[in-house]
């Protein structure tokens, strides 16, 4: 078969394998030196599931072995230093005897999309916050709110969406330190990234009264406020609340509730007496 492009991998080759002899042939005839460069790191990793070869331990050797001596060949040498900094990491599947066999370009899982720096206890993955807002099919043009947005993950998905923000455009890849690929086509893609955004306006908001959560939320770790809001041109502000007592919301354990003003938008919280 050629060799397909994924949105997260390179794949190099398929075929069955159902003997160690079949696997090691399997890889040592994948083309390799299209990407891996004489000192480039190419660590093994990968999994099994129903198939005659189980050991993943046992595959990651053979695999790395192959490997070796079809690099080793291919640049006259006949040990590999793998000095070079940058990765090429080679992933297997060995699903009902049929291999396939990779290179990752993603580095990161992508659900990481580059802005994520620290999280709450059970932060929600970004890529399932840009689905759920897909199903909704915001697109920037009606008021946004999340009331119980935690770290802000849904928030900021939305503020991605209604600014049509590629995913991941400020966060690196794998593939990005390959020798094979041109650095200019990385910077390429992300100024045409760029040219499509919605530069409108929009309005977006999120909330929530755990104190924990609301030191995660961005722009900077270190806010207390309890509101993050979008107003458009892609700058993100935070905003206090209006309290309709002189005590601070919760601090003598009362219970408080949540409005927002039809006419101006803004949240208004009232403390129970």
């Amino acid at each position: 078969m050629g060799i397909l492009i994924l949105a997260n991998a390179v794949v190099l080759a398929q075929f069955t394998a159902k003997t160690f002899e079949e696997l090691f042939q399997g890889v040592y005839n994948s083309p390799l030196e299209l990407f891996i460069p004489r000192d480039g790191q190419f660590p093994v990793k990968g999994h099994c599931l129903n198939s005659q070869l189980m050991s993943v331990p046992d595959c990651q050797a053979i695999i790395k072995k192959a490997a070796s001596r079809r690099l080793g060949e291919k640049y006259g040498v006949n040990w590999l230093p793998e000095t070079s900094p940058v990765k090429y990491q080679l992933h297997f599947t060995i699903l009902n005897d049929q291999v396939t066999l990779s290179l990752d370009t993603s580095g990161q899982g992508l659900h990481k999309r580059g802005y994520r720096a620290v999280g709450n206890d059970a932060p929600l993955h970004e890529t399932l916050a840009a689905g759920m807002i897909q199903l909704t099919r915001y697109r920037g043009r009606e008021f946004f709110w999340d009331p119980f947005c935690g770290s802000g993950t849904i928030v900021i998905e939305a503020a991605l969406a209604a600014l049509n923000r590629a995913p991941g455009l400020y966060r690196e890849f794998g593939a990005q330190k390959w020798a094979c690929v041109p650095g200019d086509i990385w910077q390429q893609v992300k100024t045409e990234a760029k040219d499509k955004e919605f530069n409108g306006k929009y309005r977006i908001m999120g909330s929530d009264n755990d104190g924990e959560v609301k030191s995660l939320m961005p722009p900077a770790n270190s806010s207390q406020h309890y509101f993050l809001g979008w107003a458009g041109q892609n700058k993100a502000s935070w905003v206090q609340p209006k309290i309709a007592a002189a005590a601070p919301v919760d601090s003598d354990g009362k219970k408080w509730r949540l409005y927002i003003d039809p006419a101006t938008y803004e949240p208004v919280i009232v403390k129970e007496s």
